[in-house]
């Protein structure tokens, strides 16, 4: 079973423009990620509920991308830990 991290609200008016930035662009890279996932693996079976293995292997994905993101935001912001934690 996968264990889903809790995130934290971030307030966009404590961001700088160049970490705003990186969150649309990963944010993009995430949807279009997944959007290959979906074309690679079917979210649907034949008896219309989701794919057990779809629903993990997006939610992997997701998840190793967005730790991605806020170890890179981390590297660079004030708000280090507010990253590592969201």
């Amino acid at each position: 079973m996968v264990e889903e991290k809790k995130r934290l609200p971030l307030n966009e008016d404590d961001l700088t423009e160049d970490e705003k930035f990186v969150m649309r662009r990963f944010s993009s890279m995430v949807r279009d990620v997944l959007a290959l996932v979906e074309i690679a693996i079917p979210p649907k079976l034949l008896d219309g509920t989701e794919s057990k293995q779809y629903k993990q292997l997006r939610r992997l994905s997701q998840n190793a991308m967005y730790e991605c993101r806020n170890e890179f935001l981390g590297r660079f912001t004030q708000y280090f830990e507010r990253f590592l934690e969201a």
